[in-house]
């Protein structure tokens, strides 16, 4: 069996925010993203030591992922044992808050495993690549924007 096809990829809105920056309104979520070991052998994946969202990707391009700036981001060697899960915060924000209004859409974690990268090859190029090609992408289930009772993300 495939690597990829041993990972569950599942999201849990945690709020729907709106913030104002240089005059503008963003509109985003934070969504729990909880990458799932389902397999009985241990699992290795590439990821960021801060720039985590770089491995992210959206199905939908009203939404842009908000990624993280930091000074110290390496490449780091993630382990999954079997049925263990890998948990991370994820901000995706409305392209258009204006324009255009929330609709369901998933969120796709790409799967650069241990063989593929190592230290003297720039990762973010691996990664950018399966991206273009659509490759190693396993998606989460739907992120249900707008539930039946009514926005209960948004904070005031």
């Amino acid at each position: 069996m495939d690597q990829k096809n041993r990972l569950t990829i599942n999201t849990f809105v945690r709020g729907r925010y709106s913030a104002g920056i240089k005059n503008c309104i963003i509109d985003y979520l934070l969504i729990d993203v909880c990458i799932s070991n389902s397999s009985n052998s241990t699992i290795r994946f590439w990821s960021y030591s801060c720039d985590y969202n770089l491995i992210f990707v959206l199905n939908d391009p009203k939404y842009s992922i908000i990624y993280n700036n930091c000074d110290a981001n390496y490449s780091k060697l993630i382990e999954l044992k079997p049925k263990q899960a890998y948990q991370v915060p994820l901000m995706v924000k409305l392209n258009n808050p204006g324009n255009a209004t929330w609709s369901d859409f998933k969120v796709g974690f790409v799967s650069v495993f241990e063989s593929q990268h190592n230290l003297k090859l720039d990762l973010e190029k691996i990664i950018d690549k399966l991206k273009k090609n659509g490759e190693q992408i396993v998606w989460s289930n739907k992120v249900v924007t707008n539930p039946a009772n009514r926005n209960p993300y948004i904070i005031e």
